[in-house]
């Protein structure tokens, strides 16, 4: 699991940009980004699995307190 915080070597500013600029690049989908108070809001939005595999299917679920939802994405061929 990774760390919740870490402590960097760079001013406030070189940090924010390094940090959004990283959240941009990946499969994030960045909400709210503020600079004033330094908040960004980040949700994690993968590539939709069926898109990506061509056989067979990809399993996933997302636990989220009480409620667990599952989801299984079939091929985007039939081809196997």
């Amino acid at each position: 699991m990774s760390p919740r915080s870490i402590v960097v070597s760079h001013g406030p500013d070189a940090t924010w940009e390094a940090t959004v600029a990283y959240l941009a690049g990946k499969s994030y989908d960045l909400g709210v980004v503020a600079r004033d108070s330094r908040v960004i809001h980040a949700s994690f939005a993968p590539a939709q699995p069926d898109a990506l595999i061509d056989c067979g299917s990809v399993q996933s679920w997302v636990q989220e307190y009480w409620t667990r939802r599952e989801y299984d994405f079939k091929a985007s061929t039939r081809a196997c």
